[in-house]
Formats: structure tokens, C-alpha cells, sequence
């Protein structure tokens, strides 16, 4: 076998046994959404671009994928041999720089982990979580000049304004779709006003 192929099938192997090893037991779509981050990271900046080397990356303490350094199971369940060659054909798209699907069912996520407190110890203001499938937290990272939130939440929005002027006391409260509720007056009389923009019913 010429070497390019030998090193071609390791490639593939080596990304096989990652996602087998990562998401065993979630159904093809958990094996689809640890594909997807192998392949988001080899078109990030900060990362390998190559999913054998996106795997293979190494931490302060051991592999940033758990999946690389453990062993394959026997293979003796029919199961796992199916699940298997669907990560083998996921690895061969991978290592030749294909689309793993049409739609990235993580929302681009770059990490993944089982526990959603992973998102508070990554640090909020760098990442922001997109979604869950299986048993695994998917995490992305946040564009830049964006607010932190929290899993599923949507950023703070505008806050209440409170002014005092020649009629005395103003509290102006903003609403969705971009109206507010305004509240003013004085000692003895308060006004109550509604602002609704164009297009908002």
C-alpha cells in the first residue's frame, strides 16, 4: 500500500475513534454534532486545520478530546460495528475537507461538553451556549462586543430612564418590539403615555 494511503487511513482512524468514543451511544446526530465541531474547529483560527491534527491536539494535562486517547471497545456488539463505520464515513469526509451535512446542528459550536457548568468555568464572556443534543452542551464563541447571557437566555435589554424636569418626575420604561410605557407628572397629576413603533401590532 503506497504511503499516502497508510497515512490517509490513519488519518481516517485516528477521527473514527474520536467521535465513536465521544458520542457512543448518541445516535447518529450526537456523532454528527462531534463531527461538526472537529470540522468548525479546522476553519477556525486558534485550531489545527486538519481533523486528525484537530483531534490529536494536546492540553497541559493530556488530549483536548477525551475520545483520541481511549481505546476502541471489541466490537463485538452489532451495534457498536454499525455505529462505527458511520464515524468511519463522517472521518473520510472530514479528512478530505467535506461538508459533514448541509445544516450544523450546534450552531457552530467549538466545544462540547456533558455538563452545562462547563459554560461558567470556560468563562461567559468568551463563549455562549447554543444548544444541547444527546447528553452533550454544545458552546460557541461569543462575537465580540456582544453581552454575556446566560444558557438560553437572551442578552439584557434596554433599561427603564427616570428624569425630572419642569413637570416634574418622567419614568420612561422600554417594551418589546421597540415601544415603552412612559409615566409623568407632578404632585398632583400623573400622565400615562404608550409608544408603539411602525409595523408593530
Amino acid at each position: 500500500m503506497p504511503p499516502k494511503e497508510v497515512e490517509r487511513k490513519r488519518k481516517i482512524a485516528d477521527v473514527a475513534k474520536t467521535i465513536f468514543n465521544e458520542a457512543r451511544g448518541e445516535g447518529m446526530k450526537g456523532m454528527d454534532a462531534v463531527a461538526h465541531v472537529i470540522a468548525n474547529r479546522t476553519s477556525s483560527k486558534g485550531f489545527p486545520n486538519e481533523a486528525d491534527a484537530v483531534v490529536s491536539a494536546r492540553t497541559k494535562n493530556g488530549y483536548q478530546f477525551d475520545g483520541f486517547k481511549a481505546s476502541l471497545p471489541t466490537m463485538r456488539d452489532p451495534a457498536d460495528q454499525k455505529a462505527y463505520r458511520y464515524c468511519e464515513d463522517l472521518a473520510d469526509k472530514l479528512v478530505k475537507k467535506q461538508k459533514v451535512s448541509d445544516t450544523d446542528p450546534t450552531g457552530g459550536a467549538l466545544y462540547f461538553d456533558a455538563s452545562r457548568t462547563s459554560f461558567d468555568s470556560w468563562g461567559r464572556d468568551k463563549l455562549q451556549y447554543t444548544t444541547q443534543i444527546g447528553a452533550h452542551h454544545f458552546f460557541a464563541e461569543r462575537p465580540q462586543n456582544s453581552q454575556s447571557s446566560g444558557p438560553g437566555e437572551q442578552p439584557p435589554g434596554p433599561r427603564p430612564s427616570v428624569s425630572v424636569g419642569s413637570q416634574g418626575l418622567s419614568v420612561r420604561a422600554p417594551v418589546g418590539g421597540g415601544g415603552a410605557v412612559t409615566l409623568s407628572g407632578g404632585p398632583r397629576a400623573v400622565g400615562v403615555g404608550v409608544s408603539v413603533p411602525c409595523g408593530v401590532q
